[in-house]
């Protein structure tokens, strides 16, 4: 994971209210799939092979999604 990344992850996890964390994925372009994934991981604290076994897609495929949406955030 690059520096940018870490940084906002960090920045997800600091968000006080599930609303506010809410609001942020209203203002950015994730499908509704990605939004669920990044509640699921940030919101709910699932880790990514439950995430994987939850949407039938393996842990590989969760990180590379997360990775999308952690890139997405960042901007």
């Amino acid at each position: 994971m690059n520096d940018k990344n870490k940084t906002t992850k960090q920045r997800l996890k600091d968000i006080k209210t599930k609303q506010e964390f809410l609001n942020l994925l209203d203002e950015v372009m994730l499908t509704d799939e990605e939004c669920l994934i990044a509640e699921m991981v940030f919101l709910k604290g699932q880790g990514y092979g439950f995430i994987a076994d939850m949407l039938g897609y393996s842990e590989r495929t969760v990180k590379a999604k997360m990775r999308k949406i952690l890139n997405v955030l960042s901007k």
